[in-house]
């Protein structure tokens, strides 16, 4: 930059007075773009920034959200295993007391039976 500003006061001295003004309109341009490029760079810079930030907040945010989800569903599958467990312990209850329906049933039907012949 600071180079490109030295040649431009070498070009300024070098030329005559009457083309004067067309080299102070090109400095004034080349400063003004000068001005704009590190207004720009600035605003990049704050753009990025907000940027990071964001990207920095909603990484951590999605790291703890999957390792949340991941300890609810470690917790959901211990909570499967001994409620299907539960469920096959209850079947179990239930054929046995199927059964010992069944045989008081036919145990009841034998004993009216022979209640009948008695009488």
């Amino acid at each position: 930059m600071m180079m490109m500003q030295a040649l431009i006061f070498i070009t300024m001295m070098a030329v005559p007075t009457s083309a004067d003004k067309t080299i102070t309109k090109v400095v004034t341009l080349l400063d003004e773009m000068l001005d704009k490029s590190k207004e720009d760079g600035k605003a990049d810079r704050t753009v990025f920034g907000k940027f990071k930030c964001y990207c920095d907040t909603t990484t951590v945010k999605t790291k703890t959200a999957i390792e949340t989800r991941a300890e609810d569903i470690e917790r959901m599958s211990a909570l499967i295993a001994d409620k299907s467990a539960q469920n096959a312990a209850y079947s179990q209850e239930a054929a046995t007391l199927e059964a010992n329906i069944a045989e008081n049933e036919k145990a009841q039907g034998e004993a009216t039976t022979t209640r009948g012949k008695e009488k």
